[in-house]
């Protein structure tokens, strides 16, 4: 079988929702992947330090409508820069948190 037909049998297959791990890099993953039928399983092999990149792509594979969980696990390595990178990316989203709740809070104030 050609690579090309490899490819189109795999889009397929994730197309109809028969790929139960999704497994890859974060950065490719997260443009231009179809994730409304995403498989219940993502898992990471690597990360970046930008939080956009990472909130988006589980955003895309919790939405709106679906109705199944979704498990997301990360393949990291203790004491590496993978284990650096997860802690700086949770920080990210506690900050933007932290933010958006005191800007909804200032703005409550002044009304």
């Amino acid at each position: 079988m050609t690579e090309e037909k490899q490819l189109k049998k795999l889009i397929s297959r994730w197309s109809n929702g028969e790929i139960d791990v999704l497994c890859g890099n974060l950065e490719s993953m997260s443009h231009g992947l179809n994730l409304h039928l995403c498989s219940p399983h993502v898992c990471f092999f690597s990360l970046s330090y930008s939080f956009g990149n990472y909130d988006q792509f589980i955003a895309r594979a919790y939405r709106f409508g679906i109705h199944r969980a979704v498990n997301v696990y990360h393949l990291l390595l203790n004491n590496t820069i993978d284990d650096v990178m997860l802690k700086a990316v949770k920080n990210k989203h506690t900050n933007q948190s932290n933010f958006r709740q005191s800007i909804t809070q200032y703005i409550k104030a002044n009304q």
